[in-house]
């Protein structure tokens, strides 16, 4: 898995089922998160984009997949938040239980690899 954005990890921890999550403040103040991998970086670690990121593991379930978020980084708190209902940037019917400024990726499928 690479880095799509440069950028400093501000956190690391289990996500799923046996499975990591990295947080990555982007340099634009935005914040990614890497869900459902391997890594070996830490907090404070500086990444830049196209460098390694970690691996897509399996879950205990089986699957493999990358499960990536998106935020603008205006939002407070933790990035989950069990209690939320409410997005400013995502169709206000899900429900992801995600912090407010998560965002839409989908334009993320439109980049150059």
């Amino acid at each position: 898995m690479y880095a799509i954005t440069s950028g400093v990890v501000q956190r690391v921890a289990l996500f799923y089922q046996n499975t990591w999550a990295v947080e990555v403040k982007n340099d634009d103040g935005s914040i990614l998160r890497y869900c459902e991998i391997s890594t070996d970086l830490q907090v404070g670690d500086r990444v830049e984009q196209g460098s390694v990121i970690g691996a897509i593991l399996r879950a205990d379930s089986g699957t493999e997949m990358l499960h990536m978020e998106v935020y603008y980084g205006d939002g407070e708190g933790k990035l989950t938040q069990t209690d939320n209902s409410a997005y400013r940037y995502v169709d206000a019917s899900k429900r992801f239980l995600r912090r407010s400024d998560l965002m839409d990726p989908t334009f993320l499928s439109y980049l150059n690899p």
